[in-house]
């Protein structure tokens, strides 16, 4: 299929706050919900701001899809406040909140004919025919399913129903599009095409898009801004770069992409203009760590936890040459991945996780058990805050 470039109204104006900047799309200021005994929510706080993507990330039960029916206005808070355009979401009826949302279940009526489900909002809050007619057609084309619109949803695709479900969404011209796990019944390879097409829709329409996954590469892929979530809380909150580079918390830095933690205690500490040089004991042995200087203040003697992904992580051949932060290992599984190869590495008596890209001058090693030299580049070790 043939992606086709729609030309888009320009968005109307975003109220400005008092102090001149737009208000956010949506803030949550200590939201609670419990459910018996489950606590949900705990106290959860968050500015998602007009215009980007941004996603709730986190395993199931961590509270990501009863914040979005908060917004949605499916459940009530049991605390603190929500605020929809700067408009107290309390005072706003489900119906009337400028929100729109899709589900995983694609929720499409079997008996109307795709064209039918699109325009199905409108006709409910009585929009002129002759607009509808115009709204519906140019939300179809930008969703690239007017080839489908006299067709029944049992006649379609896993991928043409998620389409139609956001046609039908944002063919209501909604302020914030919620969308809850989409892209979760679809096999890897539509899902990988969607997740691209979804990003370009987002740019090109300029509408708030929060989208709730459990999927780490989904979110890495689509997303602006990533809240990381974890028993009802935000474990991390920060754009994709930030979240991936520098995780602050073990759940954040284990839950985003693979990683692999160090225990240790600082030897020494020494200032430096970039931040803090550090020499850590751990049971590798002695580590030179370069820490960043918004980290935790740290003393000698302070037991802490190094996170380094297993991409960061250098390997070289056993005769290699002796270096600073190089530790003899051994090579206890591999696995060639195409464009990667992972190796798990046995260091003294830790196990560890190293990914090595299959081009360039790269060393690599092509069966199990052989002798290496693992490194660990200073600024590549991170000191989490847990």
């Amino acid at each position: 299929m043939q992606n086709k470039v729609v030309c888009v109204p320009d968005s109307p104006p975003r109220p400005a706050s008092r102090e001149g900047s737009p208000t956010p799309a949506v803030q949550a200021e200590n939201l609670r919900r419990r459910f018996g005994d489950l606590e949900a929510l705990a106290g959860v706080s968050v500015e998602i701001r007009r215009g980007e993507f941004f996603s709730l990330l986190g395993p199931s039960g961590c509270g990501k899809t009863t914040l979005l029916r908060i917004i949605a206005g499916l459940e009530r808070p049991d605390g603190g406040r929500l605020l929809l355009g700067g408009r107290d979401a309390a005072e706003i009826p489900a119906h009337q909140r400028p929100v729109n949302t899709v589900f995983q279940s694609y929720a499409l009526f079997p008996h109307l004919r795709v064209r039918d489900n699109v325009a199905f909002g409108l006709r409910m809050k009585r929009v002129p025919a002759g607009e509808i007619t115009g709204r519906v057609a140019r939300i179809m084309e930008l969703t690239q399913i007017t080839p489908f619109a006299d067709r029944l949803p049992a006649q379609l695709s896993g991928g043409q129903k998620q389409r139609v479900a956001l046609a039908r969404a944002l063919v209501n011209e909604p302020d914030v599009l919620l969308l809850d796990e989409p892209l979760g019944a679809l096999d890897l390879k539509l899902r990988q095409q969607l997740q691209i097409e979804l990003r370009q829709l987002q740019r090109r329409l300029g509408i708030t898009f929060i989208f709730v996954t459990h999927d780490q590469e989904e979110a890495l892929v689509m997303s602006d801004r990533i809240a990381v979530m974890n028993a009802g809380l935000i474990a991390q909150m920060d754009t994709v770069e930030a979240l991936y580079e520098q995780p602050r918390t073990r759940f954040a830095a284990q839950f985003l992409g693979s990683c692999n933690l160090i225990a240790g205690r600082v030897e020494r500490v020494r200032a430096a203009g970039h931040g803090r040089d550090l020499e850590v004991m751990t049971e590798l042995g002695p580590l030179q760590v370069v820490a960043a200087a918004n980290r935790r203040m740290l003393a000698v003697g302070d037991s802490i936890t190094l996170a380094i992904r297993p991409e960061k992580i250098g390997l070289l051949a056993a005769t290699a040459a002796p270096g600073p932060n190089q530790i003899e290992a051994r090579v206890e599984q591999f696995n060639y991945g195409g464009p990667v190869s992972h190796y798990r590495v046995r260091v003294g008596g830790e196990s560890l996780s190293v990914r090595v890209h299959n081009f360039g001058e790269t060393y690599r090693v092509s069966q199990a058990d052989g002798a290496v030299r693992v490194e660990f580049p200073p600024a590549a070790l991170l000191v989490l805050e847990d």
